[in-house]
């Protein structure tokens, strides 16, 4: 029987919050400050999970959110590279 792994890749920011929306998120006027170090973050723990994970076959990679183009060009440049760094070996 195939398993399949998937990777989530969440960005918990929007240009405004939803009132039916279920994911965690926040608005990007309210984090603002902060989005910079959650990409940092965000890079070590893909970092940790590539290596951790090294024995499964990712079938797909998913970057959701709240609104993942809430990240401006220079933001979403840093996490792509690292994602394709770390899992282009683990991706059937």
């Amino acid at each position: 029987m195939r398993t399949d792994t998937v990777l989530y890749v969440g960005i918990p920011f929007c240009p405004t919050v939803c009132t039916y929306c279920s994911f965690s998120s926040g608005a990007l006027t309210d984090w603002k400050n902060s989005v910079d170090a959650y990409v940092n973050a965000l890079c070590k723990e893909l970092a940790f999970i590539g290596e951790v994970s090294k024995e499964k076959k990712l079938n797909s990679i998913y970057i959701g959110g709240g609104t993942p183009t809430s990240l401006n060009a220079r933001q979403l440049e840093r996490i792509l590279p690292v994602l394709i760094h770390i899992f282009q070996e683990n991706i059937y």
